[in-house]
Formats: C-alpha cells, sequence, structure tokens
C-alpha cells in the first residue's frame, strides 16, 4: 500500500491512517439501499431441491441416527464422490459432525465396513414409502 493514498482524517488527527479512495477503483461504491445484482433465483431453487430433496426430506433424514456411528445425526452428507460440488438428493446419508468431518478430511475409506450409497438408496427408498418425497418431485428432478 502507497503512503500516498493514505491521509489522516480531520476529525481523528492522531488516528490511524485511511484511504482516500475506495478500494473498488473502476467500479461504484455500493452504496446503502442498492441491491446486488440479481441472481437466477429459479435456476438456484431448482439445483438446490436436485442436490438436498424436498425441504422436508433433510429434517427427515437427521433425524435419524449417524450411519457410521451410531450418535445423532447432525449433518446430511453426499455419499458419492462429488468433488465438492455436491451430490443428488438422493446420495445423502445422516452423520454426526465428527463423521462428517473425518469423511471429508479422509474419504469413505476412513470407515471400512460402511457402505455409503447401500445406505444411502435405503433412506431415499424409505423416504419414498412413507411420502416424504412425492412423486411430482421424481417426476420433475430424476
Amino acid at each position: 500500500m502507497r503512503r500516498s493514498s493514505l491521509k489522516r482524517t480531520s476529525l481523528r488527527p492522531k488516528g490511524p491512517l485511511r484511504r482516500s479512495r475506495p478500494i473498488n477503483k473502476g467500479r461504484k461504491a455500493l452504496q446503502r439501499g442498492r441491491r446486488l445484482p440479481k441472481v437466477n433465483k429459479r435456476r438456484r431453487a431448482a439445483l438446490r431441491l436436485k442436490q438436498f430433496g424436498p425441504p422436508a426430506y433433510v429434517p427427515w433424514l437427521i433425524a435419524h441416527a449417524c450411519c457410521t456411528c451410531g450418535h445423532p445425526a447432525q449433518d446430511p452428507s453426499h455419499a458419492a464422490k462429488s468433488r465438492g460440488a455436491g451430490g443428488r438428493a438422493r446420495h445423502q446419508v445422516p452423520q454426526c459432525r465428527g463423521c462428517h468431518n473425518l469423511l471429508h478430511a479422509r474419504g469413505p475409506s476412513a470407515f471400512p465396513g460402511v457402505d455409503f450409497r447401500a445406505a444411502a438408496e435405503r433412506f431415499w427408498r424409505e423416504a419414498i414409502r412413507k411420502g416424504i418425497i412425492s412423486r411430482e418431485y421424481l417426476e420433475a428432478y430424476l
């Protein structure tokens, strides 16, 4: 940071230095009350439905015990490899926070003997059978 772009304020002569111009030089500074650019809300909502399922699915999934250690679940975890981009709703399994972090750190090999895909499929079919996932959702997003 160059010293020429900094100046002392008149209110605090011995205070810290501050910038004389905004950081975003070419763009207008975001003013109070001005909205950020709109994003395509329909597309974002559709992507969220694909990744997490209907709104009632995640709370229902978290109500189960962790599929790896049996503690109360806190996070839905995508069982399929997705490189951080999120999988589909049908690939989610309930996990406690510790197991979820361990899965992200070491991968599925940290849990020998646990078949995440089979567990995810079992939860998905049970949710369909109990009516948590509707036929309309299945026709629209699968």
